[in-house]
């Protein structure tokens, strides 16, 4: 799973143990420059849903 992962464009630091994984979204991966903008300093709070595959968003 990690491999396909880190095949992804956004994805830059791709962690895990067993079938829990965790992905950094950066705009440029290979030069390690994350996004400008945080979720937060933009009014908006993300997590991840109890689905598995839906990240929430709630604006502030």
């Amino acid at each position: 799973m990690k491999a396909e992962l880190e095949r992804h464009p956004i994805f830059g630091e791709v962690r895990g143990v067993g079938i829990l994984s965790a992905v950094q979204l950066m705009w440029d991966p290979k030069g390690r420059a994350p996004f400008e903008a945080a979720l937060f300093e933009n009014g908006v709070i993300g997590r991840a849903m109890p689905h598995g595959d839906i990240l929430g968003f709630a604006h502030l």
